[in-house]
């Protein structure tokens, strides 16, 4: 300031000036002039290259590069549903109920899951992934392959996955296992294909099958629900776990061919209908519960 004001108030010729203009004078201008520049200048690029970083780092982060298998995620659990069936057991007393997983594979409502998540019922309840609860109607089952077909009764379309062949699938690569297991809605653990093709009697099981194994965890309530590639692509159907990190499931191409003979019987198959008879011993239990059933309209003198 000394220096500024001697600057401009003092005559260039008089002694005052040059007394002025001394070595303290000049480095308090100079500091003056490089804290304005600093502050009005430097300042501000600052904070504008704090903003433009903050935005490529965003860009470029690995949360946001690296998280594939979200991705993947985001594309397959609107598709995912949690089932509950209640079957009839032996005689007409005893019921089974049974809850699993499965995904729509058609956009008009079609589900695929395991034979035993129905529990041999001929209608369901789905829960669909923004918690809507819709009627099934169970459509083919497969009890040698374990699969089982649902048709839900919808009137808008639903987002559906696409099966795709299990040829060309190898050992080592990453897959996710979908379901509810528990009963815990839109669960995802992921993992490996440990084996392509495990044939069914080194598992001791019965039938001329493959299974695809996984270290992917498949636990209870797990079945039925999809095995997907990185490409959110159906391979196979959760179906069951020989204990940690040994899982297995149905490969898709079971599926694929369930389908094709579904809709080739319903081309050509005429539709017959059949009334069944089941012959039970009239037991004081047996009257007792249908009394309860059919209150209103069952005999008084029985």
């Amino acid at each position: 300031r000394r220096f500024i004001r001697a600057l401009f108030t003092a005559s260039p010729h008089s002694h005052r000036y040059k007394q002025s203009v001394t070595l303290p004078s000049l480095a308090a201008g100079i500091a003056s002039l490089y804290y304005w520049y600093y502050y009005t200048h430097t300042h501000v690029n600052t904070n504008s290259l704090i903003l433009r970083a903050s935005c490529s780092d965003k860009s470029h982060s690995l949360r946001n590069s690296m998280n594939f298998l979200a991705d993947v995620c985001d594309k397959v659990i609107p598709s995912v549903v949690y089932i509950e069936s209640t079957g009839s057991g032996r005689g007409m007393l005893h019921q089974l109920e049974s809850g699993g997983s499965g995904f729509i594979i058609h956009t008009n409502g079609l589900v695929i899951t395991n034979a035993h998540v129905t529990a041999g019922a001929h209608s369901v309840t789905v829960r669909l992934h923004d918690n809507r609860l819709v009627k099934g109607r169970v459509v083919a089952i497969d009890q040698l392959k374990d699969l089982a077909l649902i048709q839900l009764n919808v009137t808008s379309p639903l987002p559906a996955l696409k099966l795709v062949s299990t040829e060309d699938l190898r050992a080592g690569e990453m897959v996710l296992a979908l379901g509810s297991p528990l009963r815990l809605t839109n669960t995802i653990t992921s993992g490996i294909v440990s084996q392509a093709s495990r044939r069914s009697d080194e598992l001791g099981l019965k039938g001329e099958m493959s299974y695809i194994q996984t270290d992917a965890a498949i636990i209870s309530g797990n079945s039925g629900g999809p095995l997907v590639n990185l490409d959110g692509e159906v391979i196979g159907i959760n179906t069951l776990t020989a204990g940690p990190g040994v899982s297995f499931a149905i490969p898709s191409d079971y599926a694929i061919k369930m389908i094709q003979k579904m809709t080739t019987v319903k081309r050509t198959h005429k539709s017959n209908y059949y009334v069944g008879v089941q012959m039970l011993s009239l037991t004081p239990q047996l009257v007792h519960s249908l009394m309860q059933r059919a209150s209103d309209s069952y005999p008084d003198d029985a």
